[in-house]
């Protein structure tokens, strides 16, 4: 992966009537690359970078990031330490602190307010 390859992130909960229409409007409609199939998500890359993530009901989320909705937009940072303190410090609060998948990419979700839930994540 190159240094910020992806720029925004989109994490929708599907449901057993949802999921065949979001995957027919990523492939079909939109022209999204398919990079990951799982049994609890699919990701798709779309034209403009984004990375589009359709999550099965019966999968996993880290502490529910969907506890107030079906959709979590996330956000490229360039330093996500800073970020996260920035963020902290004005009152936010993490979900699942910084979560670090490799040397190469970082994620964290973060509750704004009483309940809006948004993602930042940092690649290098």
């Amino acid at each position: 992966m190159q240094k910020n390859e992806f720029t925004n992130r989109i994490a929708i909960k599907s449901n057993a009537a949802s999921g065949p229409l979001l995957e027919r409007l990523a492939v079909e409609i939109l022209k999204a690359k398919k990079l990951l199939a799982d049994p609890g998500i699919t990701v798709y890359q779309l034209a403009d970078r984004t990375i589009l993530e359709i999550h099965k009901a019966v999968t996993f989320h880290p502490q529910d990031i969907f506890i107030n909705g079906n959709t979590v937009l996330s956000f490229p940072v360039h330093n996500i330490d800073e970020s996260v303190g920035q963020m902290l410090t004005a009152g936010a609060r993490t979900i699942d602190g910084i979560v670090r998948l490799s040397a190469t990419f970082a994620y964290c979700h973060l509750v704004l307010g009483k309940d809006q839930v948004v993602g930042i994540h940092q690649s290098c």
